[in-house]
Formats: C-alpha cells, sequence, structure tokens
C-alpha cells in the first residue's frame, strides 16, 4: 500500500502517502539476501532474523511525502517530503506487510502535529497550518511509535543507544522521563490519566506516566498463533485495562493488575492481531 497513516485535527486531515509511480512495485534483491526458498519464506514471516534488512534496492524510485489537506474541501494547504521513507523499512519483499507501528508515527493535536524527522528518527513538533518544524526533541532518535496524552509525548524508541519507553514535553522539547525495555511488543502502549500499560511479550507492565515509576506487573497469557509485526491490543476504559489478542480478551484491574475475567475467542485471518473494543 502506498497509504501509511492518516490524522485528523483542527479542521485538517494529515497522512504520509507515496507520491511515486502506482502499480505493483518490484524490487532487486541486493547480494546478501537469502537464495534458498525456505529460507526465504522463514525470513518472510519473521521467523529468520540473519538477513538483516527487508531488503532490495526499487528499481521505481518512492516518494514518501507529508500531506496537509482541509478537512471538508481537500484542497492541498502544503506538504513536505519524508527523509529516509522506503520499502527497505516499511515492508517486506512481498510487499504485504507494512509495520504495524507505521499507525503510531503520526500524531495531530490542537495546533500541532507530531511525527519525526525520517523515519525511527528523532520526535519533531511541526505547525500543523504551515508544516515548519518547531523543534526537535533531543535523546528521542529512534522513535518508532508516538501518543500524545494530556499535553505529554509518550514515545516507544529503539535505537542502538536506548530501547524502552520516552515521556516528552512538546513545548519545552525536554524528556521527563525513561524507561528501559527490549522486548517492547509493537503497539501495545496505551495511556490514560496516570496510568501508562504496554506489553513485553512476557507481561503486562503499568507505569506512572508521571514519573515512570513501574506501578505493577502481570503474567501475560500464552498467544494461540503467530503473530506478524505487532502485539495484543490494549485498552484502558475506566478503572479496567482490556486486552485483546489471539488467547481472548483479557480485563485487568487498573490500580492493581488483577485479573477481574477473561473470555477465549476463536482467532481468525492470518497472521493477524485482534481488533477490540471497549463501547
Amino acid at each position: 500500500s502506498s497509504f501509511a497513516v492518516m490524522v485528523s485535527a483542527g479542521g485538517r486531515n494529515f497522512y504520509i502517502f507515496d507520491e511515486s509511480v502506482p502499480g505493483v512495485i518490484r524490487y532487486k534483491p541486493t547480494a546478501d539476501a537469502p537464495k534458498d526458498k525456505d529460507k526465504v519464506q522463514a525470513w518472510v514471516m519473521g521467523q529468520d532474523r540473519s538477513y538483516p534488512a527487508l531488503h532490495g534496492n526499487s528499481v521505481i524510485p518512492e516518494k514518501w511525502t507529508l500531506f496537509a489537506r482541509d478537512a471538508f474541501s481537500g484542497v492541498l494547504l502544503w506538504k513536505r517530503p519524508l527523509k529516509d521513507w522506503d520499502f527497505r523499512h516499511t515492508r517486506t519483499l512481498k510487499l504485504r506487510y507494512v509495520s504495524s507501528s507505521v499507525q503510531r508515527a503520526l500524531v495531530a493535536g490542537g495546533d500541532y502535529l507530531f511525527t519525526t524527522d525520517r523515519y525511527r528518527g528523532s520526535a519533531t513538533v511541526l505547525d500543523a497550518s504551515s508544516g515548519k518544524v518547531l523543534r526537535t526533541i533531543k535523546g528521542t532518535d529512534g522513535t518508532d511509535e508516538i501518543i500524545l496524552a494530556d499535553g505529554t509525548l509518550y514515545l516507544r524508541v529503539r535505537s542502538d543507544a536506548f530501547s524502552g519507553i520516552v515521556a516528552a514535553d512538546p513545548e519545552k522539547g525536554k524528556i521527563l522521563w525513561k524507561h528501559k525495555e527490549k522486548e517492547y511488543n509493537p503497539v501495545s502502549m496505551a495511556v490514560s490519566g496516570e496510568h501508562l500499560v504496554y506489553n513485553n511479550r512476557k507481561q503486562f507492565i503499568c507505569l506512572s506516566a508521571k514519573d515512570g515509576r513501574e506501578l505493577w506487573k502481570k503474567d501475560s497469557p500464552k498467544e494461540r498463533r503467530f503473530i506478524y509485526n505487532g502485539g495484543p491490543t490494549v485498552i484502558i476504559a475506566d478503572n479496567r485495562v482490556v486486552v485483546g489478542s489471539s488467547f481472548g480478551v483479557l480485563a485487568l484491574n487498573k490500580q492493581t493488575g488483577e485479573t477481574e475475567w477473561t473470555r477465549k475467542i476463536s482467532p481468525k485471518g492470518a497472521l493477524k492481531d485482534v481488533d477490540t473494543f471497549v463501547i
């Protein structure tokens, strides 16, 4: 897909789109790509990480761009090219999957737009009306996911220097706190009020949204099937943390992490996480 993510705020729609030639784009594998059919399949399915990148060289160049349009009329307000956004970072050789964290690479709030200065770069604050960069938050290189809650940015960061969760003040461009976590499960972070909850493949962990202190841990049920490039859906609703995944639906007490109820489900679809809603 050439359409990566879209958000809306203040009567404007913002989205990331590949302006290159539409159609099926083929890639020439790099010299170190696996040749054996079984090894290629294992790598594509995420079972073999010996081949480090997703990667080939595109025959037709990509042109990923951040757009802003009037939400009512669709009139183009502004656009800016994105650095280092291409096939090597967002998709597999078969063009079947897009990184799940791309869905959290763009956040709109009031007069501001939050994204990164490049794919998995540093968190950046833009003027939503013009696209102008207002500030870049130092120490956030490797930002993979962005959540805005009560005026604070909560970032999932993955870089050689640091892997974990970072809270930052977007107005001052300063880091408030950091929490190390190497086994973070993609798109599993949720924030509400004073609580931040995420999954690290083995446990659900609750942190204080204010200072990053660990409040509780809860062992995660065993997944019933492999989920490619994603983790359980985590929702904080009222006094509960509701989780949906291949193991079923789980409700935890927000204050203590104790199990309140569980329901088994029959997972559908191939390699897909579970859609979960609280109504």
